[in-house]
């Protein structure tokens, strides 16, 4: 499912963000999250990887004073750059663990320093594939009070989603998501 789809139908309306938020929009795609939800944040910070969706959501998010938008990507260990492959057919699939059509070499940010600088309250992942190894390399949850994701089941399977879901069950926040993922299961994690 595309970010705007997901947007669109509401989907990240389970997130509740409210006026004291920061949000990490992780996977921003073209902006259609941020262009939706800004109003009710205090503040989202966008990561999109390539640049023809980093231009676009430029475009998109011209005019909105309280995101910030950054062509790199998020990553759970300290790469400053990765490869990734570009879907020619879908913008939304562009992916660091999926070969694609064509790939590119993008710049990176660590996930907890994006944490320790931002203190955000939220999550939004849309990261196709991305998603296990950045919730694995968090290490403070401690200011997160909700997490959206989008879980690419064709990319990790059944036992990955599993330790996904029991590891935010043990930092206390109550999972909303089917026991048997399918293909882009949205995962919403609130405390």
């Amino acid at each position: 499912m595309s970010v705007n789809i997901a947007v669109e139908k509401g989907h990240y309306d389970a997130l509740n963000i409210d006026k004291d938020d920061v949000v990490l929009d992780i996977g921003a795609c073209v902006g259609g999250f941020a262009k939706r939800y800004h109003e009710l944040a205090k503040r989202i910070i966008c990561f999109e990887p390539v640049p023809v969706n980093y231009h676009k959501a430029s475009e998109n998010l011209i005019k909105v004073t309280n995101v910030i938008l950054f062509n790199k990507a998020i990553v759970g260990n300290e790469d400053k750059d990765r490869l990734i492959n570009i879907d020619v057919n879908n913008r939304g699939a562009h992916s660091m663990y999926v070969d694609k059509n064509s790939n590119l070499i993008v710049g990176c940010e660590n996930i907890n320093e994006m944490i320790e600088a931002y203190k955000p309250t939220k999550l939004k992942l849309d990261c196709e594939g991305a998603e296990y190894e950045i919730i694995k390399a968090i290490k403070d949850w401690s200011g997160i009070k909700g997490l959206i994701m989008e879980w690419h089941e064709f990319i990790h399977k059944q036992e990955r989603y599993e330790e996904i879901i029991s590891l935010l069950k043990d930092q206390g926040f109550k999972v909303t998501g089917p026991e048997q993922p399918v293909n882009q299961t949205m995962v919403v994690a609130l405390r």
